[in-house]
């Protein structure tokens, strides 16, 4: 399982949240493939694991933002993640083209941006909003996004899908983002 932690987070929810979830490794800077090269490359087998492998092992820890008061950590099993990102394949249409990830692993709207293409047979590209030089096929997005969306170039904006999630919509910013791109589906995914 991976906890993903943003960097740019305060010292004190970095160090809270390292001493709640307690994890095994922790790696603070990219690694180069080759420091991997003299380590087995195959399966881990059940004999070399702590207990059989098991669909209910956690996949991934991600924190609330702690926005009701203190973060709380939340594994997501593997059987959970495999069942979303059938659904997120199957829902999306989008996500077997290019997909913008321009959040951090931290941000749980990553999980749909990053993996679900991935699993689709799509491409994701790695870049900000502002900074993307192919038009993306689908875009998830928080509403607050939608007035930064507006100001920039069409081509930041999906092509396809908008999916937005992760705090109440609200119509006045995005009549501005629907006004300029009629053909797009949007998707309210929040709550």
């Amino acid at each position: 399982a991976y906890l993903p932690i943003d960097p740019d987070y305060p010292a004190e929810r970095i160090s809270y949240m390292l001493d709640d979830a307690r994890p095994a490794l922790t790696l603070t800077e990219p690694i180069a493939a080759a420091a991997y090269s003299d380590q087995p490359s195959g399966q881990i087998t059940d004999a070399e694991r702590r207990s059989p492998w098991s669909p209910r092992h956690a996949a991934y820890m991600i924190y609330t933002s702690g926005s009701t008061g203190r973060p709380k950590g939340v594994v997501i099993e593997h059987h959970a993640l495999a069942t979303y990102l059938h659904r997120a394949r199957t829902t999306y249409s989008a996500m077997n083209g290019a997909t913008l990830l321009h959040s951090p692993l931290a941000f749980d709207l990553t999980i749909t941006a990053l993996w679900t293409p991935l699993t689709a047979g799509g491409t994701v590209h790695l870049t900000t909003l502002e900074e993307t030089a192919t038009q993306p096929s689908l875009i998830k997005a928080t509403p607050s996004h939608l007035p930064l969306l507006a100001t920039l170039p069409e081509t930041a904006s999906p092509s396809h899908t908008l999916i937005l999630g992760g705090e109440a919509l609200h119509t006045d910013h995005l009549t501005t983002w629907r006004n300029q791109h009629p053909d797009v589906q949007i998707i309210n995914a929040y709550g």
